[in-house]
């Protein structure tokens, strides 16, 4: 039996329903509204901090609420929404649910299976996103590398993990569109392991004075036979006005929010998805996006032929609203608020008893970060920090080799404002000598020299998937549903912390020691632990197996013909480089296909 025409024999409102205005959200709206194509386009966040008519940047409440913060973490500007919650790193598990949380969950179980198979222990996901019409893109770092071509045969070449569906050479055109999209500075001299066929758009962003200085002091230095180059980092950050943004004035407040938008944000393509107009490439018979703010998506109604014929939602007072039809649905909600709208959407339909697009049960599995480690100590002259972005150079000479059949590859960003991460300087620097009685001149003095010399290296790990790492609908030890304050079920989390990336970490720390030797005579110190770099992925993984993957090469469900699913949830493997750039390459992708798909139907 065919099904019909459109779902339920309803002529849906809209073309497609985007669910989510993140980087992929806004720029698959722009993208499909320039082609005439009626798009809804929904997220929790309920302001614009923009004009839609002019498009001027009105981020200012956002900036007032982080100077105006007592723990400038990175959602310290971002309202916290009560209908829409979110984590934030002081406080971390008011939101997620778990045992990893014991001070907010303590009615929560062990996790299902309480020892992960095939090694690795539980640890606690500690990064972070924005809930907000802009998205995580908001806060950021910039950093724009490549995934390394290896990265996208893992399987093949390393024997572990998966092969992604389509290789580097396929994504390479799609990288070069995303570096114009978001508009990428970065120096082609430095490709940093990945081929390129074009330059950047952009001249690079200049290394730092410290840079240059840790770039001297390491010169000839090699690591288990691999040489250790400092290079400058692409970055989505303007070297130059572009865009109609501004070049970067080294505010050194890239995380959590550029004053004054030198780096790229979603609202970027927000703006032109919501007007036309604003876009440089504007076409005739272009239309503009219809915005549906303050709306929480909480499950997503399949009908009798699998195809997926609504999203319901609630607004801001917890009020289920009159669910919204198109002939295609996309969503963009990051990987943990997505993997949640996929397990909540059960019902008593066959093969929806775990939710939709899950017959493979992979929805949630796979939750990948990019856990790091902090690694700091002093050189023995000053490196005057704090003037520029957060981070101008790494190392990334030692992201690809044979190691990566046993231990992690992880990339080194090298930090621009001296130990503020692991020391929390210059403010502990500060209160110490306060503490220890010293004023006036000498303060000024004393504070200067040790934070001027304060070196910080993160290391950045490439994790193996793990089945076990997982997001899942949160239930405590009755078995009963954990909602949050509109009746929404929360997000569980348990991340894996694997044995492959405590290898990886043990081989940075021994180069990190190295490092500190050159620069001042004493080994590394160590913040305590693995923190997060605010890189969901994992956890809706495509693939070409339907038994092994929750989509296609393009993202589209399995289970749903007209369901498809963006970001880094996604990925099968993921490279040490951080993955904007990666995302956004694959939603150009997308794109392109949704295209042909929606000029067919």
């Amino acid at each position: 039996m065919s099904p019909p025409t459109t779902p339920d024999h309803e002529s849906p409102a809209f073309d497609v329903v985007i669910v989510g205005a993140g980087i992929t959200g806004s720029l698959i709206a722009n993208k499909l509204g320039q082609e005439g194509l009626r798009v809804l386009l929904m997220d929790a966040g309920d302001k614009l901090y923009f004009d839609r008519e002019s498009g001027a940047d009105q981020r200012q409440p956002l900036l007032d609420r982080f100077y105006a913060a007592t723990a400038r973490v990175p959602n310290s500007p971002y309202p916290d929404l009560s209908y829409a919650p979110m984590e934030y790193e002081q406080d971390i598990g008011a939101y997620y649910y778990g045992s990893a949380y014991p001070k907010h969950n303590p009615d929560a179980p062990p996790p299902d299976p309480p020892v992960p198979t095939g090694g690795g222990s539980y640890g606690q996901y500690k990064s972070t996103y924005a809930r907000v019409a802009g998205g995580t893109m908001y806060h950021w770092l910039g950093t724009t590398p490549r995934y390394l071509p290896s990265s996208f045969q893992e399987k093949t070449l390393f024997g572990h993990a998966a092969d992604w569906p389509f290789g580097y050479e396929t994504l390479e055109p799609y990288y070069c569109e995303a570096e114009r999209e978001i508009g990428v500075s970065g120096d082609h001299k430095h490709p940093l392991g990945s081929w390129r066929s074009k330059p950047y758009p952009m001249p690079p962003i200049l290394m730092s004075y410290g840079d240059r200085v840790i770039a001297e002091r390491l010169d000839g230095l090699s690591f288990e036979g691999m040489p250790v180059l400092v290079e400058p980092t692409p970055q989505g950050r303007n070297s130059r006005p572009y865009q109609d943004r501004p070049a970067c004035a080294g505010s050194a407040n890239c995380v959590p929010i550029c004053p004054i938008q030198a780096k790229y944000d979603a609202t970027v393509h927000l703006k032109r998805a919501l007007n036309p107009a604003l876009d440089p490439a504007n076409k005739r018979g272009s239309v503009a996006v219809q915005p549906l703010l303050g709306a929480v998506a909480t499950h997503i109604t399949v009908d009798a032929y699998g195809r997926i014929s609504a999203v319901q939602w609630k607004d801001a007072a917890g009020h289920d609203q009159p669910p919204v039809r198109g002939r295609l649905y996309v969503l963009c909600t990051h990987a943990i608020e997505t993997a949640k709208l996929l397990l909540n959407s059960t019902s008593g339909q066959p093969g929806l008893a775990n939710g939709a697009a899950n017959s493979s049960d992979l929805v949630g599995r796979y939750l990948m970060d990019h856990c790091i480690r902090v690694a700091y100590g002093y050189a023995d002259v000053p490196l005057y920090p704090f003037r520029g972005p957060l981070s101008t150079a790494g190392i990334e000479s030692l992201r690809d080799g044979p190691f990566r059949r046993y231990r992690s590859a992880f990339r080194v960003e090298i930090e621009t404002c001296a130990a503020n991460w692991a020391l929390n300087a210059p403010f502990s620097s500060v209160a110490n000598h306060l503490k220890q009685g010293v004023m006036g001149e000498q303060l000024w003095r004393s504070v200067g020299w040790e934070v001027n010399r304060q070196v910080q290296l993160d290391g950045e790990f490439e994790p193996n998937p793990h089945r076990d790492s997982r997001v899942t609908l949160a239930r405590d030890n009755r078995g009963e549903l954990v909602l949050d304050a509109i009746g929404v079920p929360r997000p569980r989390v348990d991340l894996v912390l694997d044995d492959y990336t405590v290898a990886g970490a043990q081989a940075f720390a021994r180069l990190a020691d190295e490092i500190m030797l050159r620069m001042g005579g004493q080994r590394a110190q160590f913040m305590p632990g693995f923190l997060g770099a605010g890189h969901a992925m994992g956890t809706f993984r495509m693939g070409a197996d339907p038994k092994e993957s929750v989509t296609d090469e393009f993202g589209r469900s399995w289970d749903h013909d007209n369901l498809y699913l963006t970001g880094s949830g996604l990925f099968p493997t993921v490279c040490s480089a951080n993955p904007t750039l990666t995302i956004t390459a694959v939603t150009l992708r997308q794109i392109e296909h949704l295209k042909q798909r929606l000029a067919n139907l």
